[in-house]
């Protein structure tokens, strides 16, 4: 490695400031994913290239994903969806899901009796939700958290704070948004667990493109902590990988990944060692 690439590596993490980084995982593209073994969480190294703007554009086809996996999506939103009635009573109850993609969580917590608002700056995937009657808004948080203090019983966050380039003022809007003992609930992928261990790079959730971030359970939680949150429940699952079809076959590589990926998560159950978790946090009172 040459001097000028060795200067350009972070000192510090950005979260925590502490400057005990290990090396997780170098990418094509020259990326790298840090640990810091200060405050257990990862960030990406140099940063993701896609901004709000991008998003907004709907650069990152997220319209187009939903739409051709809205079956697999809808069934990981429900469960998701079992996991916050757990920790908090749906019905009547008013809930805004920050970054709600298509509004598969929010349909599925509508049924339960949920008052549901979201918030979506892709264009095409807000009007995939507009188009069900649903409300979205088309906001950035932190304009939404300015104009909106006190007023929703449950903030939702399904693998949108990885997204997130300043997590910690996103935490901080979430506090502004709830009312008095409101609830945060957030899902996360988690990169030590054994799928990412044996995928490697290859490892979907890495998403190096967009994700600025890597939490863990303990990193998180005390983030959340430091925002006056308290954490109350962290459960642990992963997403529902595919097993390859015999199409993909044509595409020998993404075929070996995809059974690959399928095969450790499956196995992933018995050990007790799942690359995602939701965690559900309650504002602390004054």
């Amino acid at each position: 490695m040459t001097n000028e690439v060795q200067n350009d590596l972070p000192r510090n993490c950005p979260l925590c400031g502490a400057n005990r980084l290990d090396r997780v995982v170098r990418f094509k593209t020259g990326q790298t994913v840090f640990f810091c073994t200060r405050c257990h969480n990862g960030h990406i190294w140099p940063p993701p290239h896609f901004t709000t703007s991008d998003y907004a554009a709907g650069h990152a086809n997220n319209a187009g994903i939903f739409a051709r996996e809205e079956t697999r999506r809808r069934g990981y939103a429900n469960h998701f969806c079992n996991f916050i009635r757990k920790c908090h009573t749906l019905a009547g109850t008013r809930v805004l899901e920050i970054g709600c993609g298509a509004g598969y969580l929010l349909d599925a917590m509508a049924s339960e009796g949920a008052r549901v608002e979201g918030i979506e700056i892709d264009h095409d995937t807000r009007q995939l939700c507009i188009n069900r009657g649903l409300i979205v808004h088309n906001a950035d948080v932190t304009d939404w958290a300015k104009t909106h203090e006190g007023r929703y019983d449950l903030v939702v966050m399904c693998h949108v704070l990885e997204h997130m380039q300043d997590a910690k003022t996103c935490l901080s809007n979430c506090m502004l948004l709830l009312a008095p003992l409101g609830r945060l609930c957030v899902a996360q992928p988690l990169h030590t667990a054994f799928v990412p261990r044996v995928m490697g790079r290859r490892w979907q959730a890495w998403a190096p493109e967009q994700h600025y971030w890597h939490f863990t359970p303990r990193g998180l939680s005390q983030l959340l902590t430091d925002q006056h949150f308290t954490v109350d429940a962290v459960t642990f699952s992963h997403p529902d990988y595919r097993y390859p079809s015999i199409r993909d076959v044509v595409r020998p590589k993404f075929f070996i990944a995809c059974l690959t990926q399928a095969v450790a998560a499956s196995f992933s159950w018995l050990i007790a060692s799942h690359d995602q978790f939701y965690l559900s946090a309650h504002k602390q009172s004054n």
